[in-house]
């Protein structure tokens, strides 16, 4: 009896190991696998988020173009205004030329019709002081202090033209 009962406590007893490691090893697949899903869910989690970054440095990328793309747009378009606005200020500058020569023309002009009004005036004026007089000598003196501030007239003389004679007196 005894015999059986320590054979029967020893198959009671592979029996409860054989149940105890079954469910120990079922546990641990268990644990296992709930370890694999955890390792699948970060690894999803952290292809995700590289999709994500790889997203945002995409249109990091594109809006970085974009921005260059328009700075270069923007260097051509500054560039040509530029070029015209030279084009436009050389077309200028030759037009002012143009306009002071003509006015220095015309100031030169202005001085000459000046100077000859002047002239006239002293011309009419010596003619009036002539004919006022009747001396010859206050005549020549009129015309020389006359002809004097026209000209250099340091050497002077008048002839009087003689028809009879055909000849300068």
């Amino acid at each position: 009896a005894y015999k059986y009962q320590v054979l029967s406590s020893h198959y009671k007893d592979s029996l409860i190991g054989e149940e105890t490691t079954r469910k120990t090893a079922m546990l641990q697949a268990n644990f296992d696998l709930d370890k694999k899903q955890s390792e699948i869910a970060l690894l999803k989690k952290d292809k995700e988020l590289q999709l994500a970054e790889n997203r945002k440095e995409r249109a990091f990328v594109v809006m970085m173009l974009g921005g260059v793309a328009s700075l270069i747009v923007l260097a051509v378009i500054l560039l040509r205004a530029n070029r015209q606005k030279q084009k436009v200020n050389v077309l200028l500058h030759k037009q002012k030329e143009v306009i002071d020569e003509k006015a220095k023309e015309l100031s030169a002009q202005k001085d000459h019709l000046e100077q000859s009004y002047k002239n006239v005036e002293l011309l009419g004026e010596i003619g009036r002081k002539i004919t006022a007089s009747l001396s010859v000598e206050k005549i020549i003196s009129t015309v020389y202090d006359h002809v004097n501030t026209l000209m250099d007239a340091s050497v002077f003389g008048i002839g009087i033209y003689n028809d009879a004679l055909k000849r300068i007196e």
